[in-house]
């Protein structure tokens, strides 16, 4: 029986693996301008359970039941703001589990983001006159 109940185990673990992986918690770099990179960061938290039984005499491998389940819960807890090789960490929430403050934030962001570019534009233009 220990060796069904590990098959199951490890089946489940397998499964949430492939659901999860590194760009989950540091997100793909999204290009703002050329000069401004954004790089989401999220919190990752798994769980899984696993069981199973023999039914019947013990030397009867084909009665055993078991099974296994599992989630997983990705919550975005920052944005990277690197700009000119400078590098700046924006909070989502003061509160790790406070997502929903990510659509107070995120204006807030842009806004930012938005200065930057413009400042890098303003300043280009002066320097070609």
């Amino acid at each position: 029986m220990a060796e069904h109940v590990e098959q199951v185990l490890n089946n489940a673990i397998d499964g949430l693996k492939k659901m999860i992986d590194v760009d989950s918690v540091v997100g793909n770099p999204i290009n703002i301008s050329e000069d401004t990179t954004v790089i989401p960061v999220s919190k990752v938290s798994m769980g899984f359970v696993s069981g199973g039984s023999s039914f019947g005499k013990p030397s009867v491998s084909d009665n055993f039941g078991g099974g296994a389940g599992g989630g997983i819960k990705i919550s975005p807890v920052a944005f990277l703001v690197v700009n000119d090789g400078n590098v700046r960490l924006v909070n989502v929430s003061d509160s790790p589990n406070d997502t929903d403050k990510i659509f107070t934030k995120i204006p807030e962001l842009i806004d930012q983001i938005s200065s930057l570019i413009s400042k890098k534009k303003s300043e280009k233009s002066e320097q070609a006159q």
